[in-house]
């Protein structure tokens, strides 16, 4: 019986391929398949530590911030105050 497959170039590169996965992994291929996927839940973590700390401190800056404001508005409203009292008894 005659083979058909045996002469079409697809045959060869499946073999080919065969061949390259059975072959065993290079050092490269070992490092990323044992520390690729163990950095995943690390870089995780840290994207969640940072986001909050950066939220922890606009918040703390907004606060400051407001805090200071309050008291300048208190400062702002006494002047206007003592300008008005100022006017009244001219």
């Amino acid at each position: 019986m005659r083979r058909l497959f045996a002469r079409t170039p697809g045959y060869r590169i499946a073999g080919a391929v065969r061949q390259y996965a059975s072959s065993p992994k290079t050092p490269i291929q070992n490092w990323y398949s044992s520390i690729l996927p163990a950095m995943v839940p690390i870089s995780l973590l840290a994207s969640a530590v940072y986001t909050t700390l950066l939220l922890t401190q606009l918040h703390l800056s907004h606060e400051k911030t407001m805090e200071e404001q309050a008291a300048r508005l208190v400062q702002l409203e006494a002047e206007v105050d003592a300008l008005h009292r100022a006017r009244k008894s001219n």
